[in-house]
């Protein structure tokens, strides 16, 4: 599960955006990794949903939440 970060007008233009992060490990199958919900609050967090499966076990998919700012996330000059 990613977070891709970028501008509406990269989408427009089909430009890769500023940088991608890994949110969550997706144990399933490749490309199966929910239709996320995207939802930015007052006071800047965002929270993205999705279902993944998240232990490599034989539990399936759950539903998932993950809770950041933009500013918590690793930035690709600080790897």
């Amino acid at each position: 599960f990613v977070a891709w970060v970028g501008t509406y007008d990269d989408i427009v233009n089909g430009r890769d955006g500023k940088y991608r992060v890994k949110l969550l490990h997706h144990h399933g199958r490749t490309g199966d990794c929910g239709y996320p919900g995207v939802e930015l609050l007052p006071d800047g967090t965002l929270v993205a949903t999705t279902y993944v499966k998240y232990r490599d076990n034989k539990d399936q998919n759950s539903v998932v939440a993950v809770r950041f700012k933009l500013d918590e996330l690793p930035k690709p000059e600080d790897k």
